[in-house]
């Protein structure tokens, strides 16, 4: 592991460059081998590249009228980079990402139809407990309580200092999180009842080691709208 200390030239930096990783911990910049893809089946592999080949040929048959409504929408939309910089996606980012989802979800994406933006207001609060190595129960409070809540689960894992997460409130969390989401499932949620995250995050993430943590974050997903708000919980085995 090496130490960087920045200058007047370079501000920040994040991500992989070829075998190197760059991190930032709450203390300094940190460069380190990047990691292999662990646990990430042929068959998954399969489907994610299906998926994408299949989304982007939706992309591509769209109007220039319709291209042109995505990048209004998701011209609204900011989010972080890897360097906490906000910034929006372009219509085609926001396609596949929104696309992919539906997918994921097993639902029948629609094109044409442009989603209307929405707010995650039928769940309110997401908790995350992990109890043995292949273990994480999850549980969803909505409101009005019992309402059927469909949500797309996508998680990482990662082991203490980095990154210096802190759960603020039972739905999110502050602190810098890598932008390395691996979908795990789709799920109608009840109110107040746990679900564990396993046996299908068992492939994607691999058996919980001791001291590590998982954070998972659930997305409100439906056919015609789009969740600009997401929930995020963390726990340590």
């Amino acid at each position: 592991m090496a130490l960087i200390k920045l200058g007047p030239i370079l501000g920040g930096i994040s991500g992989t460059i070829g075998s190197i990783n760059f991190a930032s911990s709450s203390k300094q910049i940190i460069a380190r081998p990047a990691r292999r893809p662990t646990n990430t089946t042929a068959s998954t592999l399969q489907i994610s590249r299906a998926r994408l080949a299949y989304a982007n040929q939706l992309w591509t048959a769209q109007t220039a009228a319709t291209k042109a409504a995505y990048s209004t929408l998701a011209a609204t939309l900011r989010r972080p980079d890897a360097l906490a910089q906000t910034r929006a996606p372009t219509g085609r980012e926001f396609f596949l990402e929104y696309t992919l989802g539906l997918l994921a979800a097993s639902l029948t994406p629609v094109p044409a139809n442009v989603p209307t933006p929405t707010n995650a207001r039928y769940w309110t609060n997401l908790t995350l407990t992990i109890s043995g190595a292949e273990t994480a129960n999850f549980t969803v409070t909505t409101s009005p309580a019992l309402l059927v809540v469909p949500l797309l689960l996508y998680a990482q894992t990662f082991y203490r200092p980095t990154p210096q997460l802190t759960q603020t409130t039972g739905e999110n969390v502050t602190g810098y999180l890598p932008r390395k989401w691996k979908i795990i499932k789709f799920v109608t949620a009840l109110d107040g009842t746990a679900q564990n995250l396993y046996p299908q995050a068992l492939p994607i993430l691999g058996q919980i080691q001791p001291g590590q943590r998982i954070a998972l974050l659930a997305r409100f997903i439906t056919v015609g709208s789009y969740s600009t708000a997401t929930r995020t919980a963390i726990a340590t085995r």
